[in-house]
C-alpha cells in the first residue's frame, strides 16, 4: 500500500498555458465519434515521460497508451485500467451528473501507463491539458499496481475527477486549490465503494487537524474529503458537484458552498463539519477507527476522566484558520461540567473570531451537536449536561474562524463540575487555573483573567 494519498500536482501547474503543446490529431465530428486527439508519444516527450508508448488499447472513451518494454503493464493490468476508468466515467458522468470533460464528444481522452522516476516520490498520477478548454490527458504510475486493484481502481476516479473539474474553470485562486483535491479524494468512495482507499488520507488530516482548512501542507487537503463528506450527509449526494456548479471565476469555494447549500453561511458549515469529525459522527465510522487504530494517531489534544480539569494548547498544534483542536470528555463527575475557553483575540492584528462546538453522544445511542462562538476577547462556554449518566461521551472541538491564514492561534481551557443542587459544595483551598501556565500563558493577560473569573462565578452561581 502507498504510504501517501495519491499525490497530484497542483492547479497552478494544472493551469499553466502549455507554449508548445504537442501534436493533436484533427478529431472527427462528434457523429463520427472520439478519436485520437492528442498523440501519446508526443505527449510523453513534452511531460518529459519515460517510455516509447508504442502500445495502445481504446475504450468507449479512453485511449491507453505504454511502454510494451514495461514488465509492470500486464494484459490484466490493462483490464483494470480500462475497467477502472470506463466506470469512473459512468458513475461520475453519467449517474452522479458531473460535467464530461471538455471536447470529450469528439476526443479519446489519452492515458498514459508510465513508471514514474524517482523525482516523483510516490506519485500516483496526475491529469492536465495542453490548452485552455482542451482535452483533459492523465499520467498513471504504474507502480501503484503493486498496491492492488482497489488502489488502482480508486487512483482512476480520483484523475477523471480533475479531467472533469478543469471544464468547470474555478477555483484557480490559491485559496481554494485545496478543494481540487478534496473532491477528487471523496469521488472514488462514490465509485468503488467497498475500496475504502481513503483511510490513507484520513491519517492526513487527522494526525494533523490544526492545519489550515485551506492548507497545502502534509497532503492535509486529501483527507478534507471528510468536509464533502459532511456535504453530501447532510445536504445531499449532489452538493459538492452543486458547489462546482455554483462558482464563478470571480468568487471562492466558500461563496460556491453558501449558494450551493441554498445561503447558508460557511462558516456555520465549517462549525458542523468540524463538530461532526470530533465527535467522528460520520458514514463508515468503522473506517475512521480503523484509521485512527491502524496509523496510532491520537486526533484530540485531551481526553478528560476527572474534574476539574485544565490545559493550553500552543506553538505547532495550535489551529490555524479554520483548523481544528478535539477534546474528548467521560467520566462521572457528579453534576454538569462547564468547559470555559479563552483564546488569544487576534492573530497578527486579525481578529482570531473564536468558536466552540459540542457533541454529545447519549447513553442510547444519537449525536446532538451545538456551537457557540466567542466574544470579542476570546472568552466562551459551553455545558455539558449529563455526562456519565444520560451522555456517555462529550466531544468539545475549538475552530479560529478569522482569515489568520496558516499561523497558529494560542488558547487555554478549564473543565468544572456544577454539582446538583442537593449536593454540598466543599470549599476549595485555591481556585483552578484555566491556564494551568502561570506567566507563560499563551492567552493574553485580559483573556486568561476573565477565563479563571468565569470558572469562579461559576462556582459563585452553583452554591448560590
Amino acid at each position: 500500500m502507498p504510504p501517501l494519498a495519491s499525490l497530484c500536482l497542483t492547479p497552478l501547474h494544472l493551469a499553466a498555458m502549455v507554449a508548445d503543446p504537442p501534436p493533436m490529431a484533427a478529431p472527427r465530428s462528434a457523429a463520427a465519434g472520439p478519436a485520437m486527439c492528442i498523440e501519446p508519444i508526443a505527449l510523453a516527450a513534452r511531460d518529459d515521460v519515460s517510455g516509447s508508448f508504442t502500445e495502445t488499447f481504446t475504450t468507449e472513451h479512453f485511449l491507453l497508451a505504454w511502454d510494451p518494454a514495461n514488465p509492470a503493464v500486464t494484459e490484466a493490468a490493462i483490464d483494470t485500467y480500462a475497467d477502472a476508468l470506463e466506470t469512473s466515467w459512468t458513475v461520475e458522468i453519467d449517474t452522479l451528473g458531473w460535467r464530461a470533460p471538455d471536447q470529450t464528444d469528439a476526443c479519446l481522452m489519452t492515458v498514459l501507463i508510465a513508471e514514474f522516476d524517482e523525482s516523483w516520490g510516490d506519485t500516483g498520477g496526475y491529469t492536465d491539458v495542453v490548452e485552455t478548454r482542451g482535452v483533459p490527458y492523465m499520467v498513471l504510475n504504474t507502480a501503484w499496481l503493486e498496491y492492488g486493484d482497489a488502489w488502482t481502481q480508486t487512483l482512476a476516479a480520483h484523475e477523471f475527477n480533475h479531467a472533469s473539474q478543469f471544464g468547470y474553470d474555478v477555483f484557480w485562486d490559491e485559496a481554494d486549490w485545496w478543494y481540487w483535491e478534496a473532491t477528487a479524494e471523496w469521488i472514488p468512495d462514490l465509485v468503488f465503494d467497498d475500496a475504502d482507499t481513503y483511510i490513507w488520507s484520513l491519517w492526513a488530516y487527522l494526525d494533523a487537524p490544526w492545519l489550515a482548512l485551506s492548507s497545502m501542507r502534509a497532503t492535509v487537503q486529501y483527507g478534507h474529503f471528510a468536509f464533502n463528506t459532511h456535504l453530501a450527509e447532510t445536504g445531499g449526494e449532489a452538493v459538492p458537484r452543486t458547489v462546482w456548479e455554483s462558482a464563478t471565476p470571480a468568487e471562492g469555494m466558500d461563496v460556491a458552498t453558501s449558494l450551493a447549500l441554498g445561503g447558508r453561511e460557511f462558516d456555520e458549515v465549517v462549525l458542523a463539519y468540524t463538530s461532526q469529525v470530533a465527535a467522528l459522527d460520520v458514514d463508515e465510522q468503522d473506517v475512521w477507527l480503523e484509521a485512527i487504530g491502524y496509523f496510532e494517531m491520537d486526533p484530540y489534544v485531551a481526553h478528560v476522566e476527572e474534574y476539574p480539569a485544565d490545559g493550553a494548547v500552543e506553538g505547532r498544534e495550535a489551529p490555524q484558520a479554520r483548523g481544528q483542536n478535539f477534546l474528548h470528555f467521560t467520566g462521572t463527575p457528579g453534576g454538569d461540567v462547564v468547559f470555559a475557553f479563552a483564546g488569544t483575540p487576534s492573530v497578527n492584528e486579525v481578529p482570531t473570531e473564536w468558536a466552540v462546538t459540542l457533541a454529545t453522544e447519549s447513553v442510547g445511542g444519537g449525536v446532538t451537536h451545538t456551537s457557540v462562538r466567542a466574544d470579542a476577547s476570546g472568552v466562551a462556554e459551553v455545558v455539558i449536561h449529563g455526562i456519565g449518566e444520560d451522555v456517555s461521551d462529550a466531544y468539545v472541538a475549538v475552530v479560529p474562524l478569522g482569515d489568520i491564514g496558516e499561523t497558529g492561534a494560542a488558547w487555554s481551557w478549564g473543565a468544572t463540575v456544577i454539582p446538583p443542587a442537593d449536593v454540598p459544595i466543599e470549599e476549595e483551598e485555591e481556585t483552578p487555573n484555566a491556564c494551568a501556565c502561570g506567566t507563560t500563558s499563551p492567552v493574553s493577560g485580559l483573556g486568561g483573567l476573565a477565563l479563571v473569573l468565569l470558572l469562579a462565578r461559576r462556582r459563585r452561581q452553583a452554591g448560590a
